[in-house]
């Protein structure tokens, strides 16, 4: 990110926590905090940590907790993170009838599926939305991969959802579809 000093990055959704462990392996004195709700990506995504992470960075630079992002709160004397990295579940419901064998042979239904309470995959990104102002600090990042049709609807919702937080960027994925998003905090 643009003049980006970050010391501390939350990973929302970890699975076997590679972005969060390219991230700490890369970014001196930077600390990644994960999070996932399956027991099984949370044991995998410290075990690849210990294997991956040169000795010096193994035991502070990365941990792996077992938690939702509706749960996670930052312990009061913890400084809140600078960026927030995110692959969440965002497939919408309909679309999972649909997905590849393949894909949903080696993947938990709730590691692609964006919420059973919706139809268009955004329970658990408004989820994080709703807690980025007590996980982010003031100008800091959550960048989020998401479906294609997720960016356009995430700007019209987004005011219902969060006034302190504003949707700054899309990208695309190498096929040209909107599958990247950066919010920022702004209140």
């Amino acid at each position: 990110e643009e003049g980006g000093q970050f010391q501390r990055i939350l990973d929302v959704g970890c699975g076997t926590g590679v972005i969060g462990i390219a991230l700490a392996y890369h970014i001196p004195e930077l600390q990644v905090t994960a999070i996932d709700i399956e027991p099984v990506a949370v044991e995998v995504s410290n075990r690849n940590a210990q294997y991956i992470l040169p000795a010096t960075k193994k035991s502070s630079s990365y941990e792996a907790l077992l938690s939702s992002a509706a749960d996670f709160v930052v312990p009061p004397s913890t400084p809140l993170f600078d960026c927030i990295v995110s692959n969440p579940p965002y497939i919408p419901k309909e679309d999972m009838r649909s997905l590849e064998k393949t894909v949903v042979e080696f993947e938990a239904w709730q590691a692609l599926c964006g919420g059973d309470d919706d139809d268009d995959g955004l329970e658990v990104i408004k989820q994080i939305l709703q807690k980025l102002t007590t996980w982010l600090k003031l100008g800091g990042s959550c960048w989020m991969e998401v479906d294609p049709s997720q960016p356009k609807k995430l700007s019209e919702q987004l005011s219902s959802i969060s006034s302190c937080i504003e949707l700054k960027s899309v990208y695309q994925d190498m096929s040209g579809r909107d599958r990247f998003v950066r919010f920022v905090r702004v209140k």
